[in-house]
């Protein structure tokens, strides 16, 4: 019956992970949903619906062995043996009421998991920025705050389901004394035979009660697990965008719009709440009773969730026409003013209210902030497609590609890591351009792909891939890059108000003012001209990216397989655990309290057999009958007997509480404190770590060890030990009632022992097997989440519901292959133990031992209780070591994740003024991110006066963004020095050091919070200070008219928000942490020209005496700087002021603007 179980619940886990996935790949968003909350119920929630299903099959015995229980305890004592009935049935409501209640807190704890998850995702996958802001104990501290809350959900619910698994010897214990009490009140006699035959009964009843409290808390799980997964499937889907089906349509048009409007859906509050955190406050509590759902008009991503204010005006419609086949339409307009929208909204991600709209053919979508797989750039290029050498290649021409792939170590078969992070922004951008290229599709939407490359490389891109290769293509391009939109056939104008305009550019010109304005705008700060033809020096068309080293040296592998230790379970992690419970002492006091447990239990047992030894002297152990009447009333110690023996269910139940606090409290306390522990090794681990880890791997330490480590490590190690312990008490009972079994049980406990030590190897290392094969699952749930518009779009659902069903396949091979090994086992042992059994039984029954029948009758009743202890104890002990392969891989992390240099060096700190000037120098700077890589900066000398505006400028990949990496000190150098005010860098500690300094990212990130927390992270200014900052970057007036202002929410990732509002919110937090050092790493590539130059005056009249290093793509926003360093190959190919360089002729900074402006 159990093989059925594993089989079944093996194939109900595999389908419905299946399904779940199937449904994630069609979810529209994933609106109060996380990642971790999806990793959780795919994870833990599938496993208990396996766990429950198998406890199910085991429960179908039960009741046929209760009945045929009963009855022969009637035919033995009498209709006083309904009484130990009534008690079970008692016991069995007891327990489904507890189980009812597991239920509710079993929902409340993974609610809770699914927020430390979530957080703990955030932590990994934002890792880089979190170092440099210095944010890792204030993530931390926010961690162990929810994990001390789940942690007392999982205490109490530990303690429940302790008294529940041992309901059923609280019930025997109850049952035995309420019936052999009842009977001999009102008989007034019960002989050996009749109470030990009763006791031997009952103690096989107690099997079926064993299981039922374990079914009944496993149906809970399952029923907790369906509703949680409920929530995922009831999740809306998106819904492709239809095909025209008009024929004269088709021929013209690859958008059709008719009267369409389009919005988001947002939760609206309770009319009468005001825009202060109080009242977002109250609304957001009201919501979980009374949820309102209202439309905002397509104006930014910025509503897509969040609280808004209640109106009575309808969303403005804009409509368009989009032009004929095969042309090229520029989209344009301020941040915020609905470009990615527009595109989302072609895509079926936003909702239509209104009309409808349609479109020609298949489309290819390169997303604004790539995407990439975990797997080679060739493979992430082909995506799923059919291998052709010559398009490939005019692929990777197209898109600038085969000079970065002579610099990676294999070439196009180089690994890309997750989120791309061996890779820079515009490598990544490119590749995913050349994914879509390479599609070869009927409508390509091009979210602002030239944003992330320089200017020479984007010309390129544009006049040979986008004009040239996707000619005779629909093309939608978003750009910020006002010089190419002359160049399109069309234009679309957004405008704020949501409204748009469609034109030729010229058309635009003479009729749109904003338009007009927007371009002249930056045609005067640039100088470019949107006429001018292409004048890229040949010099710089010609020139190679050559490799600093010999890169093909390497096997371009990144990340390496995870692997599991081998051997036997090293008595270090016993050691590790138990030291993370409290120390030897905690150890001591767990032993003895659930010693005391079993003690107790056996303690009835242990009276009866004296009080009828003394009562009944005479009477033949091998008496089959009473031989003699005797009324134990009259015994003159009976009140004495009675009320020890009747008293002795007290001492249980005190006992027994006793056992499930202390177990409670010293496992989670375990628990707790490795997996404290753990975040603090994660956090403080190199980026290296990070580049070389997949995060599913780390997140299955977090997610499923975890899971074995609080919910089934502690249950299965008291279960064990409460086994263990009753083995022990029954072994001294019978050798101590009849010593001539020791004959027996000595050989034959060391047959039993043998045949388990035998099978215990294979069982433990298939176990960490299974273990190693749950994390490609969580890397492919993680990865398809985040890339989910890009599968969609390429329609490659299919192909991802097979790789993962091919992953989920091998994992569940695993699986399978652990549990029948353990059945295997556990079937031959069983064998063996009704073997010992009767060997024992037949030593006690025939060999004479001149004991009284009670003692007799209690070896015997001891005895026959082995039968299913001892498989028990055999199943419980495979469990726990299986569960302790999770705290070997937490501990492993523990000991072994490489750490970065101290946050603090307590022996070189920098005055606390430091830095005071803001003077930085490198000399002779070499580093390289892995040693088997090539170097990113090679012998790098260089020097900026305190207060000057750097701009470093140079083609991608050049080494821009790894000086950044190099000051923050995110990888070490591998020889040379950077000085701060005349400070080696390396010789103090990372905090002194990263908090000195202030980043805003080429990838702005936000956190999950709200606005406050994301630009003020300690609450260290006023509400006027952010304000001014929020205005200096042209944000106050969009946050201000949010419902929450300050307060107002932020999802993960900052994804209600457009990827140029992040940028702005970044650049806020810059300006409010007053450094004397700030380093710009592309921070305007995602903003609109007007709202770049706005933060151009910005950056002037807030850092006036701050020290600057501008990466930039835009020469124009750097020729402003004191000087301009032009990285090439990792090395300093010019660094000089920006006049001098323009007034060379031969200088490369002034071919590079050259190359810009055509």
């Amino acid at each position: 019956m159990l093989i059925q179980g594993i089989y079944i619940g093996t194939r109900l886990r595999n389908g419905i992970m299946a399904l779940l996935y199937k449904k994630c790949l069609k979810i529209k968003d994933l609106s109060d949903h996380t990642v971790g909350k999806l990793i959780n119920t795919l994870s833990t929630d599938g496993e208990r619906i396996q766990r429950g299903i198998i406890m199910l099959f085991a429960l179908f015995g039960a009741p046929v062995l209760l009945v045929a229980g009963t009855v022969y305890a009637c035919l033995v004592i009498g209709p006083m043996a309904l009484l130990a009935l009534i008690i079970f049935t008692l016991q069995f409501i007891t327990v489904s009421l507890l189980a009812k209640k597991l239920g509710s807190l079993r929902a409340k704890a993974a609610s809770v998991a699914d927020k430390r998850l979530r957080s703990i995702s955030e932590l990994l996958t934002c890792m880089k920025i979190i170092k440099v802001y210095t944010w890792e104990n204030s993530f931390m501290e926010k961690i162990f705050s929810i994990r001390d809350k789940e942690r007392a959900v999982l205490f109490f619910m530990r303690v429940l389901q302790s008294i529940m698994l041992m309901s059923s010897s609280y019930s025997l214990a109850f049952a035995q004394v309420v019936t052999i009490v009842a009977s001999i009140l009102v008989l007034g006699v019960v002989t050996p035979v009749e109470a030990f035959t009763l006791i031997t009964v009952l103690n096989t009843m107690k099997v079926a009660m064993d299981i039922m409290p374990t079914a009944l808390r496993g149906l809970a799980d399952v029923i907790i697990a369906f509703k949680r997964m409920k929530e995922v499937l009831l999740m809306e889907e998106f819904t492709p965008p239809q095909q025209i089906k008009d024929p004269g349509e088709r021929a013209r048009y690859c958008v059709v719009f008719d009267q369409s409007t389009f919005a988001y859906k947002v939760e609206i509050p309770p009319e009468g709440n005001e825009p202060n955190a109080n009242k977002v406050k109250t609304a957001k509590s009201k919501l979980k009773e009374d949820k309102k759902i209202g439309y905002g008009a397509l104006k930014s991503s910025e509503e897509k969730t969040g609280l808004l204010e209640k109106t009575s005006q309808k969303p403005e419609q804009g409509y368009v026409d989009i032009p004929s086949l095969g042309k090229l339409i520029g989209i344009c307009g301020s941040i915020g003013s609905g470009k990615t929208s527009f595109l989302q909204a072609i895509l079926g991600r936003v909702e239509a209210i209104s009309g409808s709209f349609a479109i020609n053919g298949s489309i290819a979508y390169v997303a604004q902030e790539a995407w990439l797989n975990n797997a080679t750039v060739q493979e992430n290029i082909l995506f799923g497609n059919e291998f052709n050498s010559a398009k490939y290649e005019r692929c990777l021409d197209v898109c600038c590609l085969k000079d970065d792939l002579e610099i990676l170590s294999a070439g196009d078969q180089t690994e890309v890591g997750e989120r791309g992070i061996n890779l820079s922004g515009g490598q990544k951008q490119r590749i995913s351009l050349a994914r879509a290229v390479y599609s070869d599709r009927d409508l390509y939407l091009l979210d602002d792909p030239l944003s992330a490359v320089d200017n020479r490389v984007g010309s390129r891109i544009f006049s040979e891939c986008i004009k040239g290769a996707l000619a005779g293509k629909s093309v939608l391009l978003v750009t910020h890059q006002v010089r190419f939109l002359s160049k399109c056939d069309e234009v679309i104008f957004m405008k704020s108000t949501g409204l748009m305009a469609t034109h030729t550019h010229d058309d635009l010109m003479r009729i749109d003012t904003q338009y007009r304005e927007m371009i002249n705008s930056v045609a005067a700060d640039s100088g470019e001209k949107d006429d001018e033809k292409d004048n890229v020096p040949a010099e710089i068309k010609e020139k190679e990216f050559v490799p600093i080293s010999n890169p093909k040296s390497g096997t371009g592998k990144l990340t390496g397989k995870e692997m599991s230790v081998q051997g036997t379970l090293s008595w270090s992690v016993l050691g590790a655990y138990l030291k993370a419970s409290g120390g030897y002492l905690a150890g001591i006091v767990l032993l003895m309290f659930v010693f005391l447990n079993v003690a107790s239990q056996a303690f009835p047992a242990w009276w009866i057999s004296i009080w009828l030894e003394k009562d009944f002297p005479n009477v033949d152990p091998n008496c089959t009958h009473s031989c003699e009447t005797i009324d134990i009333r009259e015994d003159p110690f009976f009140m004495h007997n009675l009320l020890t023996y009747g008293g002795s269910p007290v001492l249980i139940l005190l006992f027994g509480v006793s056992a499930a606090f202390i177990v409670a409290k010293i496992t989670y306390t375990a628990s707790t404190t490795m997996h404290n522990e753990l975040i603090r090794k994660v956090s403080m681990a190199t980026m290296t770590f990070f580049d070389t880890t997949p995060v599913g791997q780390i997140q299955n330490r977090f997610t499923s060890d975890m899971d074995q480590m609080d919910t089934f490590l502690s249950t299965n190690l008291e279960l064990l030990l409460y086994y263990a312990f009753l083995v022990f008490v029954i072994l001294a009972t019978v050798i101590i009632s009849s010593p001539l079994v020791t004959i027996v049980i000595v050989p034959s406990f060391c047959l039993f022992f043998y045949i388990w030590y035998r099978t215990r190897p294979s069982i433990r290392d298939l176990k960490r097997v299974e273990n190693v094969a749950r994390s490609p699952q969580y890397s492919l749930i993680t990865s398809t989440i985040k890339g989910l518009t890009t599968v969609s779009a390429f329609d490659k659902t299919t192909n991802f519901t097979t790789k993962f069903c091919a992953v989920l396949d091998r994992f569940h091979v695993r699986l399978v292959c652990f549990q029948f090994v353990s059945r295997w086992a556990a079937i031959r042992l069983d064998l063996l133990v009704w073997i010992i059994i009767v060997a024992i039984s037949t030593v006690i029954v025939v060999l004479p031992s001149g004991k009284a029948a009670s003692e007799s009758g209690l070896a015997l009743s001891f005895a026959l209780q082995l039968s299913s202890i001892l498989y028990i104890i055999v199943m419980y002990t495979n469990e726990v070591i299986a569960s302790f392969t999770s705290v070997e891989r937490v501990d492993d992390y523990i000991k072994n994740v490489p750490q970065e240099a101290p946050a603090i060096n307590i022996h070189q700190r920098p005055e606390q003024s430091w830095p005071e000037y803001g003077q930085i120098m490198f000399f002779d700077f070499c580093m390289r991110y892995q040693p088997h890589l090539p170097r990113v900066l090679n012998k790098l000398s260089f020097r900026v006066d305190p207060m000057e505006r750097v701009g470093i400028v140079g083609r991608t990949g050049a080494g821009k963004s790894s000086i950044t990496t190099a000051l923050f000190r995110l990888v070490e150098k591998e020889s040379g020095s950077i000085f701060i005010d005349g400070v080696d860098i390396s010789t103090i500690g990372l905090r002194d050091l990263r908090r000195h300094l202030s980043l805003v990212p080429q990838d702005p990130v936000l956190f999950s919070g709200t606005i406050r927390s994301n630009v003020d992270p300690f609450f260290e200014r006023k509400d006027t200070e952010i304000w001014e900052a929020l205005e200096r970057v042209n944000m106050k007036k969009k946050i201000s008219a949010m419902p929450g202002q300050l307060e107002e929410k932020v999802q993960d990732g900052g994804s209600n928000f457009s990827l140029g509002e992040r940028q702005l919110i970044c650049m806020a937090r810059a300006i409010l942490s007053k450094s004397r050092i700030l380093i710009m790493d592309e921070a305007t590539a995602s903003v609109d020209p007007q709202t770049d130059a706005l933060i151009q005056d910005a950056i002037r009249t807030s850092f006036p005496d701050c020290t600057m290093l501008i990466i930039a793509h835009r020469l124009n926003t750097v020729l402003d700087c004191d000087k301009i360093l032009v990285m090439d190959k990792g090395e300093v190919a010019e660094y000089d002021s920006p006049e001098r360089l323009l007034e060379n002729k031969n200088s490369i900074f002034k071919q590079l603007l050259s190359a810009s402006m055509k």
